[in-house]
């Protein structure tokens, strides 16, 4: 099934969303299969966005002008939420460089072995 296929298991308008499961179903792939197709069209220009509805739990292909509102909302969750993981992740590599530079050996520095290996 090729990614744009899918779109005509898509509802249009917020009121009529429809759940990933029903969707993923009525399509005959799965959920993740699902996602991954989602995610692939809304980054192509030539297609219509899907939307996914955190209240409701439904994806739908917006229409406008009344789910204008909400699709802007909804990208501007995106964009939080995309900048949350970018902070996360560099607080990580932050703390992961330090870990490394704590636990890294010192040059000429003795290790014990317990295990009756030799020193050095």
């Amino acid at each position: 099934m090729r990614d744009e296929d899918i779109l005509k298991y898509v509802p249009r308008g917020r009121k009529n969303a429809r759940s990933r499961h029903i969707i993923a179903k009525e399509a005959g792939v799965s959920e993740r299969v699902f996602r991954d197709m989602v995610n692939r069209l809304n980054r192509q220009s030539d297609h219509d966005l899907i939307i996914a509805d955190q209240n409701r739990g439904g994806y739908f292909l917006p229409k406008f002008p009344e789910d204008e509102e909400y699709c802007n909302a909804y990208i501007n969750q995106t964009f939080s939420r995309a900048n949350k993981e970018k902070t996360k992740a560099l607080a990580m590599k932050r703390k992961l460089k330090k870990q490394m530079e704590r636990h890294r050996e010192m040059p000429g520095q003795l290790t014990l072995d317990l295990e009756g290996g030799t020193n050095g």
